[in-house]
């Protein structure tokens, strides 16, 4: 292990800063001092912020979680293609025949393993989706 130790500038205050770091990590260091022309302050200064930010980034972030949402959900929800064949097709609600309030009802429920198809969808009103969900105790 090898100590570090240098000078911060912070306005007119001066901190010291003493650090244990390996070998490999002492290389990489005096690498990129070379690149930089030796200004130390501004080299761990930049490379504080990007970290910070990275972080907050990362800490912040909901992208992730909103994906598997968005791909949970379109795994759900019907096609608009699909819903313009089965509303072409009944017109009506299929139980007491009304023209309002149109819900697209699946005959055996997504979470039964109901598939996404025609033949498993139909078109009711929003009182007999209702109902029917009930007796499905869903």
């Amino acid at each position: 292990m090898l100590l570090v130790s240098f000078l911060l500038a912070q306005q007119r205050k001066r901190n010291e800063l003493k650090i244990t770091i390996d070998e490999e990590t002492n290389e990489l260091f005096r690498e990129l001092k070379g690149l930089i022309n030796g200004d130390l302050n501004s080299l761990l200064k930049g490379t504080l912020k990007a970290q910070i930010e990275l972080k907050k980034n990362k800490k912040f972030s909901f992208t992730s979680e909103i994906t598997a949402a968005a791909t949970v959900n379109s795994r759900r929800t019907l096609t608009n293609s699909l819903k313009n064949e089965v509303f072409t097709r009944d017109k009506v609600c299929q139980k007491c025949g009304t023209i309002h309030y149109h819900n697209y009802d699946q005959i055996q429920a997504f979470a039964l393993n109901g598939q996404k198809t025609t033949k498993n969808l139909r078109l009711l009103c929003s009182h007999c989706h209702q109902r029917e969900r009930i007796k499905m105790k869903l």
